[in-house]
C-alpha cells in the first residue's frame, strides 16, 4: 500500500519535516510543541518535571557532581539526568545506564552554562518516543565532552544528540544511532560548536532521516563513519552552516537519498569517501560552495 506524506513545519527544529498521513491525528505536531516546551523549561529553570514513583532521576546541584549507575523516566517532557547553571559541573565515576520512554523525553539535559564530561566506555543512553532526545546540550557556555558512549534514540523526529544555542563540545569515539521517520543522529544548531572524531553515526527511517544536521553552527569531523538507510530525502550530512572534515566515510541506502546536502559556502571535506545506493540517489547536492580534496563520490542505482 502506498503511503502519503505531508511537509509540515517542525518548531523544535525550525525547519520542515515529513509527516505521514498515517500518523495518529496531529500527534507529530503536538510532539514538536512538547519537545520545544521541554527544552525551554530546562533553559529557563533547570527543573525536572514530576516523574513516576518508579523512575530514578538525577538533578545536578551547584558545584562538582559525580554520577554513575542507572537512571530512567517513563514520563513525557522529562529528563532522566539534568544539569543546569554556570556553577554546575558533572563527571562520571563509573558506567551510566540512562533510559527514557516518554514522548519529548531527554536522557541527558545540560543547559545554562553547565558542563559535563562522560568518558566511561560502558555507558549507554537510550530514549524512545516521538520528539525524544538522548542527549541535549543547550545554551551559552554549556559544554559537553562525550567519550566512547553508546547512544540511541527511537521515534519520529527524535535525535540521538542535540547541541544548540551556542553550546559547545566534543564527541570522541562511540556510536550514535537514531531510528524513526525524520530522525537525526547528531544535530548542531544556532551557534553551537562541535567536534566529532572517531565515532559512528547511523540513522534509519523513511522521510528525511539524516545522520548529521548542521544549521547555522560550526562542525568539525575527523575519522567519522556515517550510515543512513531509508527512502525519500535521507542524507549522510545536511549542512547549512560551517563544516570541515577529513577521513569521513558516508554510506547511504535508499531511493532519493543524498550522501551530502550542502547549502553554504563553508563546506570543506578532505580524504573522504561518499557512496550512495538507490534509485535517484545523489552523491552530493551543492547549492553553495563545496571544497572537496582527495575525496571519492560513487553512486549506484537507476537515474543516479
Amino acid at each position: 500500500m502506498n503511503r502519503s506524506y505531508n511537509i509540515v513545519w517542525n518548531c523544535a527544529r525550525n525547519m520542515y519535516i515529513v509527516a505521514s498521513e498515517f500518523s495518529k491525528g496531529d500527534s507529530k505536531v503536538k510532539s514538536c510543541v512538547r519537545a520545544g516546551s521541554a527544552i525551554a523549561t530546562f533553559i529557563l529553570s533547570g527543573v525536572v518535571g514530576t516523574a513516576h514513583a518508579s523512575d530514578t532521576t538525577f538533578v545536578a546541584v551547584p558545584g562538582n557532581n559525580t554520577i554513575s549507575g542507572e537512571y530512567s523516566t517513563t514520563s513525557p517532557n522529562t529528563s532522566a539526568v539534568s544539569a543546569s547553571g554556570s556553577d554546575v559541573i558533572v563527571t562520571d565515576n563509573g558506567a551510566l545506564t540512562i533510559s527514557t520512554t516518554g514522548d519529548a523525553g531527554m536522557g541527558l539535559s545540560v543547559s545554562n552554562g553547565a558542563k559535563i564530561t562522560l568518558d566511561d566506555s560502558g555507558s549507554t543512553i537510550r530514549t524512545s518516543g516521538e520528539g525524544s532526545h538522548a542527549i541535549t546540550i543547550v545554551g551559552d557556555n554549556s559544554e559537553a565532552m562525550l567519550n566512547n558512549l553508546t547512544v540511541s534514540t527511537e521515534g519520529e523526529i527524535a535525535s540521538a544528540v542535540l547541541f544548540s544555542s551556542n553550546a559547545k563540545g566534543t564527541i570522541d569515539g562511540g556510536s550514535y544511532t537514531a531510528t524513526g521517520e525524520g530522525s537525526y543522529g547528531v544535530e548542531i544548531l544556532n551557534g553551537a560548536d562541535l567536534t566529532i572524531k572517531n565515532a559512528t553515526i547511523t540513522t534509519s527511517g523513511y522521510g528525511m532521516a539524516r545522520a548529521i544536521v548542521n544549521r547555522y553552527a560550526t562542525l568539525s569531523l575527523d575519522n567519522v563513519n556515517i550510515n543512513t538507510t531509508g527512502d525519500f530525502g535521507n542524507a549522510g550530512i545536511y549542512n547549512d552552516g560551517e563544516l570541515t572534515g577529513s577521513n569521513v566515510t558516508i554510506t547511504t541506502t535508499g531511493s532519493q537519498s543524498f550522501g551530502i546536502q550542502n547549502y553554504t559556502n563553508t563546506f570543506n571535506l578532505a580524504a573522504s569517501h561518499v557512496e550512495t545506493y538507490g534509485e535517484q540517489s545523489v552523491g552530493i547536492m551543492n547549492t553553495g560552495r563545496a571544497e572537496l580534496t582527495d575525496t571519492h563520490i560513487v553512486t549506484h542505482g537507476e537515474k543516479c
